[in-house]
């Protein structure tokens, strides 16, 4: 078994660099990545046994082979049955092949919604075809990691540069966009009302009170979780955190005097607004 682990991860790194006939319907070719650009790229999304990795046009099934090897659970898609099959012959011989599953197919066509970790190397154009299915689909707070190509308009959270590559990671924003309407677990007469303008995980937007005059100092998310920092008449600052859960926001603030209170949130539906477009406009 060590003798097979070695040889595979041998021709891994040895692996040449492919025809330029070595494409698939997306004119992507096949390029396999480092060893050590992947360690990169699964530190960048700090993969932790409970992640679902899907690896997009998965060539060999490094990534998600490598993925296994630190504990996670993936599912790596490819069109080509050749690497497929490639595939299924190494995670059997690295012992991770009940932790990981090919399959041969489309990934436009796969529901993304189970994946917590979404690995791609791909050409930029494809990136940006892919990227409303990533919005769309993708659970608030899964990651997505790209060696070497960017998504447009949809800013990376992090970008990390290597001697020879660029890993881009974003992680999925939840939509927080529109009106949201709150008070303080005592002060119920004090009646918050927070309207947010949102471009992907970018928030701007203006707050009003029914008996101050608040100013926003920051506005901010990851994921499901939302920051909020209010100044109150010059007072000093409130932070507000919370999580996100469709219509309603619950969190805990801290207040100038250093006292904390729960808050509740609620949205006013009618508000709600698409948080990217397509290039171009719609």
């Amino acid at each position: 078994m060590r003798a097979a682990c070695i040889a595979i991860l041998a021709a891994w790194v040895c692996a040449a660099m492919p025809s330029p006939q070595e494409r698939n319907e997306y004119n992507s070719p096949f390029v396999p990545m480092p060893l050590e650009i992947i360690n990169v790229m699964l530190d960048a999304v700090e993969l932790t046994e409970s992640d679902m990795v899907f690896d997009l046009a998965c060539g060999d099934g490094r990534v998600a082979i490598s993925a296994a090897i630190r504990g996670a659970r993936g599912i790596g898609i490819d069109l080509d049955a050749n690497k497929i099959s490639d595939c299924e012959e190494n995670a059997k011989l690295l012992g991770v092949d009940e932790q990981i599953k090919f399959y041969q197919t489309d990934f436009f066509r796969v529901p993304l919604a189970k994946a917590s970790v979404v690995a791609i190397y791909l050409l930029p154009e494809v990136n940006i075809k892919l990227r409303p299915k990533l919005l769309n689909e993708l659970k608030p707070g899964s990651r997505v990691v790209s060696h070497d190509f960017h998504m447009g308009e949809w800013e990376a959270d992090s970008v990390i540069h290597t001697e020879k590559s660029t890993i881009y990671m974003w992680v999925v924003p939840g939509n927080v966009s529109g009106t949201w309407n709150w008070n303080f677990a005592n002060e119920k007469r004090k009646r918050f009302s927070l309207c947010v303008i949102q471009r992907y995980q970018r928030l701007s937007g203006s707050i009003t009170s029914s008996n101050s005059t608040p100013r926003i100092r920051e506005l901010q998310m990851s994921g499901d979780k939302i920051r909020v920092v209010i100044d109150e008449n010059g007072k000093g600052k409130t932070v507000l955190t919370g999580i996100v859960k469709e219509n309603i926001i619950e969190g805990s603030a801290t207040l100038p005097d250093g006292t904390k209170q729960k808050w509740q949130a609620a949205r006013e539906e009618e508000t709600i607004a698409p948080i990217f477009f397509p290039d171009g406009g719609i």
